[in-house]
């Protein structure tokens, strides 16, 4: 019976430890420690032998973010807002907002709160300001339609075109 007992505490306690060292090795490697901690075992249940090992360099590299982007594919989307056009080139599965934010190194400017449920809400665009008094607000379109979703959830395809229109609302 004492032995049954001894022999499930033991087990738990290996069991244990190895759960702890797997946690602390996956820890190490995204934190970028060099060594992990191994465990091996012997016949008898109460030799437990800990010891340190080196992971290989090559789990321990991550991608520098500039690879990710450089790796990842890129699309053409244009927006048009009054007399302006642009195109540009951006990551697959961008929102039309982060279009947005990647315009305003060419000029673009705009302004907006974010809301949750709607996402980001655009108020002015190139200094032009929505006008509560006479209802006249930014709509935004994609390929000719209204958009029925807020410019942070419209995710880009390859050739959309957003453009938006200042316009009076009834």
């Amino acid at each position: 019976m004492r032995r049954k007992i001894y022999k499930k505490i033991v087990i738990t306690l290996l069991i244990a430890t190895v759960a702890f060292l797997l946690v602390s090795y996956f820890v190490g490697v995204k934190s970028n420690q060099n060594p992990a901690t191994a465990v091996s075992f012997n016949n008898e249940a109460e030799d437990v032998e800990v010891k340190k090992v080196q992971v290989s360099e090559k789990k321990q590299q991550k991608e520098s973010p500039k690879e990710l982007v450089v790796n990842q594919d890129l699309i053409t989307t244009s927006l048009k807002v009054q007399d302006q056009s642009y195109t540009v080139k951006i990551k697959e599965g961008s929102s039309a907002y982060e279009l947005m934010l990647e315009l305003k190194k060419q000029g673009l400017t705009f302004s907006g709160s974010e809301y949750s449920g709607i996402g980001f809400y655009v108020s002015e665009i190139n200094g032009l300001v929505e006008n509560k008094k006479t209802r006249a607000y930014w709509t935004v379109y994609i390929n000719g339609k209204q958009s029925n979703l807020g410019v942070s959830a419209l995710i880009l395809k390859e050739n959309d075109t957003i453009e938006w229109k200042y316009e009076t609302r009834n």
